[in-house]
């Protein structure tokens, strides 16, 4: 097959539309990944007695009409004690609201889904509580591309991921309480995934080995592109959480709409799956937009040969290593390959700690969120590119290797700058103390420039290491694991409050063991796919 993609149709017409589908795809699903750090933050109220007066009542509604119209620039305009009826920002707020001697005014009403909802004082923490359930939907969309994609296509899976999608989105918008909304979450998270993870494996198997690197790494490229975007849209729809999500919706219907028409089935799935009509014409057409014809004889070939060596497969007595028939266990039971199963495995899990843990570090780079959220996101732009134009010329695992090297430099680096910054004292210059936040800061961008790298390639490597009937459901897997790395990031963090250098020493000697294992992977720049375990053990005893 891949020498059929290589010499008549290696990226032609189709196949770029194909790519171009699911890139746009990817970037409309990426600010849902985000999108509670602006509709689900804590709102900004104040607590304003319900037993004042009707004068003391006017004089509050007053601050707080001013402060929704932007006409009170310091939160000093809420904290005025000579206004009866307005409590200053502290614990006694909650307090008093427990009591019911008081009512909560917020500053922009339906700015947030918490400020509507109501999450505040003891309920402050409830919109984590989404989040987890979008990190739980990530989780069993990790399952159901496995298996939809295996069982019925890839191009079906994404499908069914952009109507998760879609419909979450607008289910998200929609809600009429927090426990809706939590549930629209798992949803969307579900659809964000499994059009994340099918969406790699597609664009790797449409196209001849020297242009994977380049569709994979473009589909994360959109990703990081339409997370920077996220801030934009969210700047220009502050006032209103519900309108934000309104846009979002009907971008996700559109990309459905695109998806559906432009996106064609992997013919390395048609292949295995015996449906030779359908490849042909399928394959034939992507040819002729580049000029050429591919011989009946050459498509009849690649048929009876993937029937001949399946059926000498299934009646011969070779060792488990050579069978045809392929599941997730064996990568794991057979010796030869449970090493670099869990080479990989562990590789993800560290990195996506160490992506997590450095993002969650950063906490803005700027005193104004939108500003602070683009930064965070556009650093990962020039690492996606960077990916792109090396790996034309360097291998896949050396490129991983050294990318993972740095993000554990980074990280050690970092565990040494947060120790420093525990010896600074209240005499201290203010100078020193912002020097040592802006090494933290650089510092901890490095680290997630490298570990975006690493991220990127990962989803280029991994499909070029399983054999096809076992592609997605090992993509999937991997992605279950690195959501558990992503889980634990923030525990592990908070782990640095009674022990300042032990979060990033975890992560340094974590990216050390993924080193490791790392540097004994085979590599597979400009090699075909492989299609049967018997290929997969080939790759791997020739390393």
């Amino acid at each position: 097959m891949d020498d059929l993609l290589r010499d008549y149709t290696p990226f032609s017409y189709y196949q770029k539309r194909v790519t171009l589908a699911v890139c746009v795809a990817s970037a409309l699903a990426a600010p849902q990944a985000a999108i509670l750090v602006f509709i689900g933050s804590v709102p900004e109220w104040h607590c304003a007695g319900s037993a004042a007066s009707s004068s003391n009542a006017a004089a509050a509604a007053a601050v707080a009409t001013a402060a929704a119209q932007g006409l009170g620039n310091h939160t000093a305009d809420w904290q005025h004690n000579d206004i009866p009826g307005v409590i200053d920002s502290s614990p006694t707020q909650c307090q008093r609201l427990a009591s019911g001697s008081c009512s909560p005014v917020y500053k922009h009403r339906l700015a947030s889904a918490s400020s509507e909802f109501g999450l505040i004082c003891s309920h402050a923490t409830d919109s984590s509580y989404a989040q987890s359930l979008y990190f739980v939907g990530m989780l069993l969309g990790s399952w159901l591309a496995g298996w939809s994609s295996d069982a019925y296509g890839r191009r079906a899976a994404i499908l069914v991921a952009m109507v998760f999608f879609s419909l979450g989105s607008l289910w998200t918008m929609l809600s009429g309480s927090f426990g809706s909304f939590a549930i629209s979450r798992l949803v969307t998270g579900i659809g964000v995934m499994c059009l994340g993870v099918t969406s790699n494996v597609l664009v790797s198997e449409s196209v001849a080995p020297a242009h994977r690197a380049l569709t994979t790494t473009s589909c994360n490229l959109f990703f990081s592109i339409g997370l920077a975007g996220l801030s934009l849209l969210a700047s220009y729809n502050s006032a209103s959480w519900r309108r934000l999500m309104g846009v979002l919706t009907v971008l996700a219907f559109s990309a459905s709409l695109v998806v559906y028409i432009w996106v064609s089935e992997s013919p390395f799935w048609l292949l295995a799956n015996k449906r030779h009509d359908q490849l042909s014409v399928m394959l034939q057409r992507w040819a002729a937009r580049s000029g050429k014809t591919i011989p009946d004889r050459l498509l009849e070939n690649l048929s009876s040969s993937k029937e001949k060596l399946v059926e000498s497969d299934d009646e011969s007595h070779q060792s488990p290593s050579h069978r045809s028939t392929v599941h997730l266990s064996s990568l794991l039971v057979l010796p030869v390959f449970r090493w670099h199963t869990l080479s990989v495995l562990w590789a993800w899990f560290t990195v996506c700690m160490m992506y997590y843990g450095l993002t969650l570090h950063v906490e803005g780079v700027g005193s104004n969120k939108y500003i602070s959220f683009f930064f965070m996101a556009i650093v990962e732009l020039p690492a996606l590119l960077i990916a792109i134009v090396v790996l034309k010329y360097i291998g896949r695992r050396t490129f991983i290797f050294w990318t993972m090297v740095m993000t554990t430099v980074f990280c050690t680096l970092s565990s040494f700058i947060a120790k420093w910054s525990t010896q600074v004292n209240d005499n201290d210059s203010t100078h020193m103390k912002e020097t040592i936040a802006n090494w933290q800061l650089a510092v901890s961008i490095c680290g997630k420039f490298s570990s975006s790298a690493v991220f990127s390639i990962l989803y280029t490597y991994l499909p070029e290491l399983l054999p096809t009937p076992v592609r997605t459901s090992g993509l999937g897997v991997c992605v279950v694991v690195s959501r558990l790395g992503a889980i634990i990031s923030p525990f592990v963090l908070a782990w640095g409050h009674s022990h300042p250098m032990a979060p990033y020493l975890l992560f340094s000697v974590c990216g050390a063991i993924a080193c490791a294992g790392i540097y004994r992977l085979p590599e597979t720049k400009d090699r075909d796919l492989p299609e049967t375990l018997q290929d997969l053990h080939q790759l791997v005893t020739k390393g």
